[in-house]
């Protein structure tokens, strides 16, 4: 008979929901971006630090170099 109260299922075993991703899987991906932003940002700032003659070597001018650092660190 209905009563109209809900009864709890006690024939189905409890099952622990787990997580689609571990907090490692989901803070790695995290990681290498922070790593490559700050390599970008380190490399122009190199690349800023460097002289005339050396930038003529590596075929680069001081404009070119210019428009390089001016971007953000995380645009490539």
């Amino acid at each position: 008979m209905n009563t109209g109260v809900l009864e709890a299922r006690t024939d189905a075993p409890f099952v622990a929901v787990r997580p689609t991703q571990s907090l490692t899987e989901w803070l790695s991906p995290l990681g290498q971006i922070l790593g490559s932003w700050h390599q970008r940002a380190v490399q122009r700032h190199q690349l800023a630090m460097l002289d005339d003659h050396l930038l003529k070597d590596i075929g680069l001018d001081r404009r070119t170099v210019a428009a390089e650092t001016a971007k953000p660190f995380w645009r490539a």
